[in-house]
């Protein structure tokens, strides 16, 4: 199964930080709600849920979720 990002009349970018300095290729949702990341080079990062919360306000156009899958 796969999926293209660039496929779609909607594809593109929907959410951004600027948190590392090169690609991003790793992310993953811990059961507390705490968002890693990691990237080129061995950088690992990580957002606590409750700043995430926070930083994220959908607004009501903005709230369909096509694709979610959290371990």
């Amino acid at each position: 199964m796969g999926w293209n990002a660039g496929q779609g009349p909607e594809a593109g970018e929907c959410l951004a930080w600027e948190a590392h300095r090169g690609p991003v290729f790793a992310l993953v949702v811990s059961p507390y709600g705490d968002l890693w990341s990691g990237s080129e080079g061995g950088v690992i990062k990580v957002w606590y849920g409750e700043a995430i919360e926070k930083s994220l306000v959908l607004q009501r156009e903005e709230k369909r979720i096509l694709a979610l899958r959290i371990f």
